[in-house]
C-alpha cells in the first residue's frame, strides 16, 4: 500500500530501509505515515481517529482466481483526514472505492466482479481511543451482491509510541 499525507516524511538513515524507501519518503511522503494511513477506512475505521492530515491511499492485491483461500484481488484507493478538534471533538472521515476480484473459479453462487464504495467515520473515546464506523456498498450489475449494504465496527486503542490494538466486527446487518 502506498500512502500521501500532507505532513513531511520523516527519514531516518540509521533505520536500515533501502534506498528507493527513503527516496520516496523523501520526494513524494510514501510509507513513512507510522502505522495508520488511509486504508482504515476498510480496515478499521476507528484508526481515522489517528491520522495526523489528510491522507491518500492505493493499494492493490493480486490473487489466484481458482483459489478461495482469501478475499482474492482488486484494487482500492482511499481518502481520510480528521475534521474538527478545539471546540468540537474531532472527528475522523475517509472514503474508498474498491474494484473487488473474488476468487470466482472457486465459489457459489458466482460473487461477480463487483466494485464498493466506502463511508467511514471515527470519534474519540478519550485521548488515546477511538470508535469507528464504516458503511459498504456493493455495485455489481444485478448479480448477487448488486446493491447490498453492510456496516463494519472497529475500535481502536493507541498508547504511546509502542502499543496499538484494534478490533473490528465486519459484515454488520448483512443479509
Amino acid at each position: 500500500a502506498f500512502e500521501r499525507g500532507t505532513h513531511g516524511a520523516r527519514v531516518d538513515q540509521r533505520d536500515g530501509r533501502g534506498a528507493l524507501q527513503q527516496f520516496l519518503a523523501q520526494r513524494f511522503g510514501i510509507g513513512d505515515h507510522g502505522d495508520v494511513d488511509a486504508t482504515a477506512v476498510s480496515m478499521n475505521p476507528a484508526g481515522l481517529q489517528f491520522l495526523e492530515g489528510p491522507a491518500f491511499g492505493l493499494a492493490f492485491t493480486a490473487a489466484r482466481e481458482a483459489q478461495a483461500t482469501g478475499g482474492g484481488g482488486g484494487l482500492g484507493i482511499y481518502l481520510g483526514t480528521g475534521l474538527g478538534g478545539g471546540l468540537l471533538p474531532r472527528i475522523g472521515f475517509g472514503i474508498g472505492v474498491e474494484v473487488l476480484r473474488p476468487p470466482r473459479v472457486a465459489l457459489a453462487p458466482d460473487p461477480g466482479e463487483p466494485t464498493r464504495l466506502t463511508l467511514a467515520s471515527s470519534t474519540p473515546l478519550g485521548e488515546h481511543a477511538a470508535f469507528g464506523a464504516s458503511w459498504h456498498k456493493f455495485y455489481d450489475d444485478g448479480r448477487s451482491l448488486d446493491g447490498v449494504g453492510t456496516w463494519d465496527l472497529g475500535l481502536s486503542l493507541r498508547l504511546g509510541a509502542h502499543f496499538a490494538a484494534g478490533a473490528v466486527v465486519r459484515d454488520v446487518g448483512t443479509p
